[in-house]
């Protein structure tokens, strides 16, 4: 009779286990019914976005001027998040990795630009430094971004092949560090 006890409160447990994990699926991601995505420690700054004659190139090949956000509304939308931001970067982002959107251009080529025929840019661009990590992006179809790695990146510059133009964004990358180690290395294993 014990033994008959211990089977039906085992299986009593195994079921109400195995429906409160079911129970779990079927729960909303907020209250609006809309996905609510965690900031997983990373974050992104856009509220020091420059558009207006900040960004400047000494190549002669192309032309640099405003950008205006209205005419590409959805490839805007997308790179305004913390969210966008990492689905663009994709495998370059890593977990805490803090996301500043520093400026965003039109850059207009003077001569025809492809895959056969790339043109290489030079960028004077404010807020980078020697040594960041610094993404370029290239809106290339009115709606998508694609990650350009540049050439170079030094003191208040960027340079950067393309193989076609049209709105360029520079994203900087900086990882948060631990505290009491500014290294932002691991104590325990000296890796980064």
């Amino acid at each position: 009779m014990v033994k008959l006890g211990k089977k039906i409160v085992s299986l009593a447990l195994v079921l109400g286990l195995t429906l409160s994990m079911g129970v779990v699926s079927f729960a909303s991601d907020s209250a609006s019914g809309k996905p609510v995505y965690p900031d997983k420690g990373g974050s992104a700054s856009t509220d020091t976005v420059t558009t207006d004659d900040v960004v400047s190139s000494p190549t002669a090949d192309v032309t640099i001027s405003k950008y205006v956000p209205g005419s590409y509304t959805v490839a805007d939308a997308k790179i305004r998040t913390t969210a966008g931001l990492r689905k663009i970067l994709g495998n370059y982002y890593r977990e805490g990795m803090n996301l500043e959107l520093l400026h965003v251009t039109e850059v207009i080529p003077e001569r025809a630009v492809t895959k056969e025929n790339p043109l290489t840019v030079d960028f004077t661009v404010p807020k980078v430094a020697s040594g960041d990590t610094i993404f370029v992006l290239h809106c290339y179809d009115n709606e998508n971004w694609e990650v350009i790695i540049p050439n170079a990146v030094g003191t208040q510059f960027v340079s950067a092949t393309f193989t076609s133009l049209s709105p360029v964004a520079f994203v900087k990358a900086t990882r948060p560090s631990a505290s009491g180690n500014n290294t932002g290395k691991s104590p325990k294993t000296g890796m980064f």
